[in-house]
């Protein structure tokens, strides 16, 4: 062998080998650096896949928003001058209810009833029940608007006072209308979580700040206060029997 074949091959081995080493530690630099993880780990998912997490994420609040009904049952009974008024309700405790009294009537100009409040007050949830007294039953809102220039004379007035709660959130006047925290955690600020409850339906809608709101209806037999007061005023009784069309005012 000559001397140029044997130089020639000394090197080509020298070259074979810095290449293999080179390799090697391009690997292993690969390997061991931590950028290069980070920069793997935080790698932006494709388009479909980041829609795909974002309709599991809606499935998701949709599931936990509709996953309860919420119910309220509603009697009340004369006591006396009283109207007692007794409910249950899966509302959390400390929920904070209206409760109303209206009597509807129907004006001679009118073929629609109208409803005439009469009382309210609230009370406050306990243990799925809760309880009030209203000893104050105004009928005298009735005479307003009898005069022949306005609805004129009062034709019908229901036997029966209207008696509603109604579970009501959003604000306000900038206030909670649930003002315990547990209970807006619960239901929702804006009562997001009532809406597929049957008694549910949406107040505000055309605000920006629409809630949701549950109510219950139930009726007692009551007599009308200050009827004669009215026939006097406008010349002719009105007749005074149950009204079907019956609805919180």
């Amino acid at each position: 062998m000559s001397r140029w074949t044997g130089r020639r091959k000394a090197v080509g081995g020298v070259i074979v080998a810095f290449v293999g080493l080179t390799l090697l530690g391009v690997l292993l630099d690969e390997n061991d650096d931590p950028s290069r993880d980070s920069i793997s780990e935080s790698r932006p998912s494709s388009p479909s896949q980041a829609k795909a997490d974002s309709a599991v994420d809606k499935r998701k609040i949709k599931n936990d928003t509709h996953s309860k009904r919420y119910q309220l049952t509603l009697t009340s009974t004369r006591r006396g001058q009283d109207v007692v008024v007794r409910g249950k309700t899966n509302l959390p405790n400390g929920a904070v209810v209206d409760v109303t009294v209206s009597r509807v009537s129907r004006h001679s100009s009118e073929k629609e009833n109208r409803a005439t409040h009469a009382a309210g007050t609230t009370a406050v949830v306990n243990g799925g029940a809760f309880s009030t007294v209203i000893n104050r039953i105004d009928d005298s809102d009735l005479a307003l608007g009898i005069e022949p220039d306005l609805f004129g004379p009062l034709a019908e007035i229901d036997s029966h006072l209207t008696v509603c709660t109604e579970f009501y959130t959003g604000q306000e006047d900038g206030k909670s209308r649930q003002p315990t925290a547990d209970v807006r955690s619960e239901v929702g600020a804006s009562g997001e979580r009532l809406r597929n409850s049957a008694q549910a339906s949406e107040f505000g809608s055309a605000t920006k700040h629409p809630s949701w709101m549950l109510e219950a209806q139930t009726s007692v037999l009551y007599p009308v206060a200050g009827l004669s007061d009215i026939a006097a005023a406008q010349g002719s009784q009105p007749v005074v029997h149950p009204l079907n069309s019956r609805f919180c005012g």
